[in-house]
């Protein structure tokens, strides 16, 4: 297909009740075109990943939000390990290597050499993907808006990145690293993660440092940040979790650690380690989301709430 962008844009003007747009890397000039060409009767949400340290290079655009957030029946995802190009408009639908961005789609003076290729709207699998697709996607809002933008600007200048394998990706090695859908963090003191992140992994034991190399491995955080900017990156990467959005959405009334164990439970299956996770978790939003959340003990009551 050597018309990249025509053939999106193609798909874009077919959809008349929903158009689904799924790519790691999303600029604001190709979203605003391709959306141009898009009735305002369709439905549309639009999946991406946002980690910082792409944004500070570059290759995706927070501003996405603003031509997204006032646009009737639209909708913004993030998925915090999407990988795959995937458009689909009504009954048409792409799939290949291809961001919506200018060098991807033929709009540079210099394009990279990509895929798409239309696939057929009942192709097996399709639909398994989009749920899975969604099933970790969280909606964006605000204050996620402001938390991945604080994380922006503390990180340092860095080098372009490549879009399969973004230099500056910490590689803590070993084990299976899970998805975002019922991940929740592992490691007990999260004052740890630091201590790992920046290798003094002899400090820790190996359960600990087992815990901090899988947890690691979820958030993708860049390597070489000091801890504040660390710290800050983990905020934001924990509000593209689905948990624990569900947790900020939860505890907009304050909520006792009781019920807190029990959305758990909902959320990820019974578990004998209820109480354990919430533990964990609640050491975790406090530590790198204390702006975000409040823990009171009032007549012996533990509660935890937003600010």
């Amino acid at each position: 297909m050597d018309n990249l962008i025509g053939e999106l844009e193609a798909v874009c003007s077919s959809a008349q009740a929903k158009l689904l747009l799924a790519a790691p890397f999303i600029k604001a000039p190709v979203l605003a075109r391709l959306l141009g060409r898009t009735s305002l009767h369709a439905e549309v949400c639009v999946v991406t990943r946002w980690r910082p340290q792409e944004i500070k290079a570059g290759v995706s655009d927070i501003e996405i939000w603003d031509l997204l957030r006032e646009r009737p029946r639209t909708a913004l995802m993030l998925r915090h390990d999407l990988h795959a190009k995937y458009y689909r408009g009504d009954d048409q639908c792409l799939v290949g290597s291809a961001n919506l961005t200018g060098a991807a789609l033929g709009l540079s003076r210099a394009p990279n050499l990509e895929l798409l290729v239309p696939v057929a709207p009942n192709h097996p699998g399709l639909e398994d993907f989009e749920q899975r697709l969604l099933a970790g996607a969280v909606a964006v809002d605000d204050h996620i808006v402001d938390l991945t933008q604080a994380a922006v600007d503390m990180l340092p200048e860095l080098f372009a990145l490549d879009e399969d394998q973004p230099p500056g990706t910490l590689d803590v090695g070993g084990g299976a690293v899970l998805g975002p859908e019922t991940w929740v963090p592992t490691l007990r003191q999260p004052e740890d993660l630091f201590i790992a992140y920046a290798g003094h992994v002899e400090t820790l034991s190996g359960a600990s440092q087992r815990a901090a190399a899988s947890d690691l491995a979820v958030l993708q955080i860049p390597s070489g940040l000091d801890e504040p900017t660390f710290d800050v990156c983990v905020g934001a990467a924990l509000m593209r979790m689905p948990i624990v959005v569900a947790v900020d959405g939860f505890v907009i009334e304050p909520r006792r650690f009781g019920e807190m164990r029990d959305l758990l439970t909902r959320l990820r299956g019974p578990s004998t380690s209820s109480d354990r996770e919430w533990q964990v978790v609640f050491r975790w939003i406090m530590h790198f989301l204390p702006q975000r959340f409040e823990y009171r003990r009032p007549h012996y009551s533990e509660l935890i709430s937003r600010r």
